[in-house]
């Protein structure tokens, strides 16, 4: 099932080479999303710290000694913990680095039970009644659901291919049952996605996710806000400054449910046409007078009980008289307002 701000699964992007750059005995096409600049642009740092083009949101490379458990929050004992997992053939927040092959991967899936940071497979006497978690996974296979529970416990879904011609992205919904919201409980669900046949592979590596549910017993402030992703713009330094990119990573996050207005001067950056084609390609942008300046924008519903984070980017304007000397500067030229339903 699709969901808010997921209109489309795989998509094609319309690029346009800019340079033929030889690289070691090698030619190598470069592209660009915008046309119009002149120069080329430098790779925007990525928000994963591996830097693995076979990456997720939650999964990360396969620890063998730590397992790599993520949390799936719930307001209250009787409400399923429901979460959305994706599996992308870049690096986390950056979609414009593609890995170079079409990346074959099997997906599967068991319950574990995970103890004083020791993880094995469990067994029908760990899984209590009632305690099951359904995958709905969609990937270039199809649409593929499977719910595990004390006499389902393991399960290997359809292989998928994330194509290389464009930024491919597999989704996967999970939905678990009130059942596993219990202090004691510690039986998990492992999803594994793991490159095929992964001798092929020697730059990308097998990721892994063990989840369960928690009671998140505070108050959950309703609120969605964005911020300029970088190093400089989050340390007190402000270094490396904003001239050390082409470009800015972006990330729009918070809480609840209403809609949220994202604006930037127009005169001072473009948006990622990669963000927009996959995340809101029915949407248009448009544009407004404030202070004197003319403004971008585009509005989209927002629910962090479907997704909770967008992660973007912001160029240059080609050839803009728009400082970017500071980041106290720079964040003035982009702005979120949230508006709760």
């Amino acid at each position: 099932m699709k969901k808010i701000g997921k209109f489309i699964k795989k998509y094609w992007i319309a690029v346009t080479a800019l340079a033929l750059v030889l690289v070691i005995g090698a030619g190598v096409l470069v592209y660009a999303e915008y046309t119009k600049s002149s120069r080329a642009r430098r790779v925007i740092a990525t928000y994963s710290e591996s830097g693995t083009s076979f990456s997720s949101n939650y999964m990360a490379i396969v620890n063998s000694t730590t397992p790599n458990r993520k949390y799936v929050y719930t307001g209250s004992t009787e409400t399923s913990a429901i979460t959305n997992v994706t599996i992308c053939n870049y690096p986390q927040g950056n979609p414009t680095a593609v890995y170079d092959r079409d990346i074959n991967y099997v997906l599967s899936g068991r319950l574990v039970v995970i103890e004083n940071g020791v993880k094995r497979a469990a067994t029908a006497a760990d899984v209590a009644a009632g305690m099951t978690v359904t995958v709905a996974y969609s990937g270039s296979g199809g649409n593929e659901s499977f719910t595990f529970s004390s006499s389902n416990l393991t399960h290997t879904f359809t292989g998928s291919t994330l194509s290389r011609r464009a930024p491919s992205i597999d989704d996967l919904d999970l939905t678990f049952s009130p059942a596993f919201n219990t202090d004691e409980n510690n039986v998990c669900l492992e999803l594994t996605a793991t490159p095929t046949p992964p001798a092929s592979y020697a730059d990308i590596f097998a990721i892994d996710s063990s989840f369960s549910t928690a009671i998140a017993i505070e108050p959950v402030r309703l609120d969605w806000e964005g911020y300029f992703n970088e190093t400089g713009a989050r340390n007190n330094t402000g270094l490396p400054a904003p001239t050390a990119h082409d470009g800015f990573n972006y990330v729009v996050t918070g809480t609840g449910t209403g809609s949220c207005k994202l604006s930037w001067r127009s005169d001072a950056l473009e948006i990622s046409e990669v963000f927009l084609t996959k995340e809101f390609p029915l949407l248009t942008v448009q544009t407004e007078t404030v202070g004197g300046h003319t403004w971008n924008y585009i509005e989209f519903p927002v629910d962090s009980s479907l997704q909770s984070r967008y992660d973007l980017q912001f160029y240059y304007v080609e050839g803009t008289s728009a400082s970017f000397a500071s980041w106290a500067t720079v964040k003035t030229y982009a702005k979120l307002e949230f508006t709760e339903s």
